[in-house]
C-alpha cells in the first residue's frame, strides 16, 4: 500500500510539529484531570452554580475527562506516526464517537 501524506501541499515538518504540540497539550491537560483536581479545566462545570455542581461527582467527572484527554493524546500521537488518509478517517471517527460517548457518560454516570 502506497503511503500518501495527509497534507501534500504542506511541508511534512510543519505538520508533524503541529500534531506533536497538540499531543503534548492533551497529555498535559490529562495529568491534573486524572488526579481529580482539574475541575477548573472543564468547560461548563467551572462556571456552573453551586447547586448545579452539587449534582455531579467532581472527582469522577475529572477522571472521566482525564481519560478522554489521554486517549486523544495517544490517538493524536498515532496520527503523527501513521500519516495516512485512512488513519485520518479512523481518527476522526474515533474522536466523534469518543465525544458522543463522553457526553453520555458524563451526564449519566458522573451524577450523584
Amino acid at each position: 500500500m502506497k503511503r500518501r501524506p495527509l497534507l501534500q501541499n504542506q511541508r511534512e515538518g510543519e505538520w508533524n510539529m503541529t500534531v506533536w504540540i497538540v499531543t503534548g497539550l492533551f497529555a498535559l491537560l490529562a495529568i491534573p484531570l486524572l488526579m481529580g483536581r482539574g475541575s477548573f479545566l472543564i468547560a461548563g462545570y467551572n462556571t456552573a452554580s453551586e447547586e448545579e455542581k452539587a449534582k455531579y461527582n467532581e472527582k469522577k467527572l475529572c477522571r472521566t475527562m482525564g481519560v478522554f484527554c489521554a486517549c486523544v493524546a495517544v490517538l493524536t500521537g498515532a496520527l503523527a506516526l501513521i500519516d495516512t488518509e485512512a488513519f485520518a478517517l479512523v481518527y476522526a471517527g474515533l474522536l466523534i464517537a469518543g465525544v458522543v460517548f463522553l457526553m453520555f457518560y458524563a451526564n449519566t454516570k458522573c451524577k450523584r
